[in-house]
């Protein structure tokens, strides 16, 4: 007999699905989809997963043209803050550990661009964690 494997699913949003301000959808770069700002950018959208414990996983494209800045609220509360400074020109990933999430909280994402430098997001994952 063989050995079954079970892939948990993946729970997350596309930028591009999101209610967007600033935001301009774009397809297709570098093999991705996604949403692309010069300047400041919101995207935000309603938890629609139960309450718990997340990690939570963006996706971005970083240049390598200036240092941009992202932030991720949960309602009013800023649970996420760090520079796109990897300057690695390509699809990257952070991951943050053990934030709460209400199912029905407001997510929302917010960037401002750092001139010349055009943000691109793509994706955000919530890594359930067992209580």
């Amino acid at each position: 007999k063989g050995s079954v494997f079970c892939d948990t699913p993946t729970i997350g949003k596309e930028v591009e699905d999101m209610k967007l301000d600033n935001f301009k959808r774009f397809d297709d770069y570098v093999e991705e989809w996604g949403a692309e700002t010069k300047g400041k950018g919101v995207a935000s959208f309603d938890f629609d997963q139960p309450s718990g414990s997340y990690d939570i996983r963006i996706t971005y494209f970083d240049e390598d043209k200036g240092h941009s800045q992202v932030r991720l609220f949960v309602g009013d509360n800023e649970v996420i803050n760090f520079k796109l400074d990897q300057d690695v020109d390509c699809w990257t990933w952070r991951r943050f550990e053990k934030i709460s999430l209400k199912q029905g909280d407001k997510i929302k994402l917010v960037v401002d661009a750092d001139e010349p430098e055009t943000v691109r997001m793509d994706f955000i994952e919530f890594i359930r964690l067992q209580d």
